[in-house]
């Protein structure tokens, strides 16, 4: 059996070992923190009917601009959004745009189908015919 050989840590062999943890943890990090930005924004987005009108709400991450049907809708701090919307009874589609800082997008499409509304019959009060 031969005897083993070691590895001798010289002071030059020390420094690349260090210089080389320190080069990975680096990019780590970078990797790490350039994550989201490679990502790009994301959109969760509802609609849902009131009376006469429609509420579109959702949920938004790195986004800088959001648009409904190409109309500008403000963002909360959270990354929450609501707008309301008068559209006619019948199909609508809804279109919800997010875009970050650097021009990314992604676009949800929504569609409702409202039930047409009964208008009010004008009741008269007929009098007996005698």
């Amino acid at each position: 059996m031969a005897p083993r050989k070691f590895i001798a840590f010289t002071p030059k062999r020390t420094a690349l070992f260090i210089g080389g943890v320190a080069l990975l943890i680096i990019l780590g990090y970078s990797a790490y923190a350039a994550l989201p930005l490679i990502q790009g924004p994301s959109l969760t987005a509802t609609a849902t009917m009131d009376t006469a009108t429609v509420l579109v709400s959702g949920m938004t991450r790195r986004v800088a601009f959001l648009e409904v049907n190409g109309a500008p809708v403000p963002l909360q701090e959270n990354g929450s959004f609501l707008a309301k919307r008068a559209y006619p009874p019948g199909y609508t589609a809804i279109t919800v745009t997010a875009r970050d800082r650097f021009g990314k997008g992604v676009t949800k499409k929504l569609s409702l189908l409202s039930p047409k509304q009964e208008k009010p019959s004008n009741t008269k009060e007929e009098a007996p015919i005698n």
